[in-house]
């Protein structure tokens, strides 16, 4: 896919996951006003920052999420400073009750498209390189596959559930290289994280 392609497919996914957020049915609580977010996420790694925290809604009785996040990555880290904002869609086909009040989704899956925010971070190449030469380094498209574990919590206190998840993704620009170069394997491109909810 040529960055140009890529950055055209980006915009897409983008408009496609805005859409998809303001059309579908909401599944939080009725007597909250609807733009009221349904939970609070906290994520570790996942290209979206060392960490990352976000405000979200549930849709289609809980089995559609639309996240923002924003994340953080430290110059102690990372070589040089970052912020991110995402906008992270997760979608949860199968749900398994195990018990009353705990629930499995052994397959999730969604995508995430990052802005990334630091130096020799750009959305559009400088012009001393050759027009579609290089990718954006600051935009993202980030697929991945997870899965979900899901308790309720009793009434009494200001939460209702809390939400533990792990996940294996990638990058747009590293599964280009994957495909396209033998020198680069499978664990090459694949990032681990997990996360942690909860719903108001």
């Amino acid at each position: 896919m040529a960055p140009g392609t890529a950055r055209k497919t980006g915009l897409i996914l983008l408009l496609l996951t805005v859409v998809i957020g303001l059309a579908c049915p909401k599944s939080h609580a009725k007597d909250r006003p609807w733009f009221f977010p349904d939970h609070f996420k906290s994520q570790y790694a996942g290209n979206m920052g060392l960490v990352s925290v976000g405000l979200g809604y549930s849709h289609f009785d809980d089995k559609l999420h639309l996240d923002v996040f924003y994340g953080y990555v430290p110059t102690f880290v990372g070589g040089v400073e970052t912020h991110t904002v995402t906008t992270k869609i997760a979608v949860f086909p199968i749900n398994y009750i195990i018990k009353p009040g705990h629930k499995l989704s052994p397959l999730t899956f969604g995508w995430n498209l990052s802005v990334i925010i630091g130096e020799d971070y750009f959305f559009k190449p400088p012009d001393r390189y050759p027009e579609n030469y290089y990718w954006a380094t600051n935009f993202k498209i980030m697929p991945y596959i997870g899965a979900r574990a899901h308790r309720d919590l009793s009434n009494r206190i200001p939460f209702s559930g809390l939400d533990f998840y792990v996940e294996i993704g990638t990058v747009d620009l590293y599964l280009h290289d994957f495909l396209h170069s033998k020198f680069v394997g499978i664990w090459d491109i694949l990032n681990f994280s997990f996360g942690f909810g909860v719903n108001f």
